[in-house]
């Protein structure tokens, strides 16, 4: 009985190999496509509930407070998931982005179809995709690491959101170091809520 030669294993076993590099890249493919549905699906139905948000409200235009806690609009986002959740609205359109942990970044416009653009700014949504002057809630507030004139400590560098919960405000500021002062003069930006407390949120980089 005559056994493989050499040439003949190794033939088979760049065959096995090229099979199993096959496999893999198809795994990717319908892993990567399953997930950007599922991100799409998710920003689509927060989309819907903020227009039907919209439907209840007395004054009938979009508005930042109403996607804030207790709100008329009711959003639902898997924290563990996204890096940050904006929303900016004028008073006839929004924007619902969302920066994914991976990177990646979706949004909305007005309950439009969802649409991935890493090239806009997750951040503020609204400046990027120009629908006028707005004004940015992030949905997904990380704990407060401090209120005005406060302290904020922590490793590397940072966007850091500034603002008002309560009325729905905020500014942000990139690429800030550690220690920070919360204030909008330390931080170079705008007061998105001139007269009301303001907290800081860190977001790391």
């Amino acid at each position: 009985m005559r056994g493989f030669t050499i040439v003949e294993l190794l033939i088979v076993i760049v065959v096995i190999g090229i099979l199993a590099a096959i496999t893999i890249v198809a795994y990717n493919g319908i892993q990567q496509r399953a997930t950007t549905a599922a991100i799409q699906s998710d920003v689509a139905q927060n989309a819907k509930s903020i227009m039907a948000g919209m439907a209840l409200s007395p004054t009938g235009i979009y508005a930042s407070v109403d996607v804030m806690p207790g709100g008329l609009a009711t959003t639902k986002f898997d924290a563990s998931r996204y890096k940050v959740v904006t929303y900016c609205a004028t008073t006839t359109q929004f924007i619902l982005a969302v920066q994914t942990n991976a990177g990646d970044k979706y949004y909305s416009k007005t309950g439009a179809a969802v649409v991935k653009d890493n090239t806009i700014d997750a951040f503020r949504p609204c400046d990027s995709i120009s629908i006028g002057s707005a004004l940015t809630v992030y949905l997904n507030l990380p704990t407060a690491c401090a209120v005005e004139s406060g302290q904020c400590t922590f490793s590397g560098t940072a966007t850091i959101a500034y603002g008002s919960v309560v009325h729905g405000k905020f500014s942000r500021a990139v690429n800030v170091s550690s220690p920070a002062t919360c204030s909008h003069s330390y931080l170079n930006i705008e007061d998105p809520a001139s007269g009301y407390q303001k907290s800081c949120y860190v977001y790391p980089n």
